[in-house]
């Protein structure tokens, strides 16, 4: 299973499950993309309200002090309203002390705990839409993403030796009845079941795809590795064999850091800086139409 590759201020690295696709868990996706999102809006003189996120639960109001702290670093809200906000968040925290919960019973979460699996998010293909940050939608991509296997689709490729007997369709079958969006009685006669055993085998074939390409990858590395005479360039491809094929290549409970793109630079690509600065213009040139429209209103009610 691939892991977030967010380091912790403390030297450790962040432990969640990457997202399909990210380098980083949802959380830290979440923090990179409201991050370059306060960037733009402050690059393009946006003025669109601070969005603070339901206060819920403790993370929740950490989230919105977080997004509160950063709009004061960036002037896009002042020192009176900053206080009303910082002391709103303290209510909302005290009133967590109180009692205050929107979670149900606990008697109820028990019970719901013994029928019901947790769902996570695996994947998250539309954060740069919601976050209005298309321009980054290369960058918030994982570096060799064609390189990694999903450890679902690992999972899956290691069947037991017993499932090797089954017929295509049982595995299938067997497949389906594990999902929580097919009824527990899918089968050959449910409605759609062409359609999802359709899916379910253009799945397995990516799956092997990207395996194939993954050992390929590993295999061509240590080629390279083996016939060069550089000593840094060996290192860096057997590093590189290792971190694909999911092992340490330093002492156990270490590995060498990756590119930390919550660290997003300042200064944006030179496309996307020319984007922003276009933007910024159009809405420079909204706001002085809507003022000389007020004008020539205020002027016309006086004549």
């Amino acid at each position: 299973m691939r892991n977030c590759e967010y380091i912790k201020p403390n030297g450790e690295f962040c432990g969640s499950p990457a997202l399909r696709g990210r380098d980083y868990c949802h959380w830290h996706l979440t923090c990179i993309a409201r991050r370059l999102r306060a960037e733009k809006q402050e690059a393009t003189a946006d003025r669109t309200p601070l969005e603070l996120p339901p206060l819920e639960d403790a993370n929740s109001i950490q989230l919105a002090i977080m997004t509160v702290t950063d709009a004061m670093l960036r002037n896009r809200v002042g020192p009176r309203m900053s206080g009303q906000l910082l002391y709103a968040l303290q209510l909302a925290s005290s009133n967590l002390k109180q009692g205050v919960c929107f979670q149900p019973g606990k008697q109820a979460a028990e019970e719901a705990e013994k029928t019901q699996e947790v769902t996570r998010c695996s994947s998250y293909d539309s954060l740069e839409a919601d976050y209005d940050i298309r321009e980054h939608a290369e960058q918030l991509k994982a570096a060799n993403e064609d390189d990694r296997v999903d450890a679902a689709g690992a999972a899956e490729q290691e069947e037991p030796e017993e499932q090797e007997e089954l017929s295509e369709v049982e595995q299938f079958i067997r497949y389906a009845r594990t999902k929580s969006w097919l009824p527990r009685d899918f089968g050959p006669k449910s409605p759609g079941f062409e359609d999802e055993l359709f899916m379910w085998r253009d799945a397995q074939r990516q799956r092997a795809e990207d395996h194939q390409r993954h050992w390929e990858n590993i295999r061509r590395n240590l080629a390279e590795a083996a016939n060069t005479q550089d000593l840094d360039r060996m290192k860096e491809l057997m590093a590189d064999c290792y971190r694909r094929a999911g092992l340490q290549y330093e002492t156990a409970g270490w590995k060498p850091a990756p590119p930390q793109k919550v660290l997003f630079p300042r200064k944006p690509p030179a496309g996307v800086q020319q984007q922003w600065f276009e933007q910024r213009q159009a809405n420079c040139d909204a706001a002085m139409d809507k003022l000389f429209e007020q004008e020539e209103a205020a002027r016309k009610k006086t004549s």
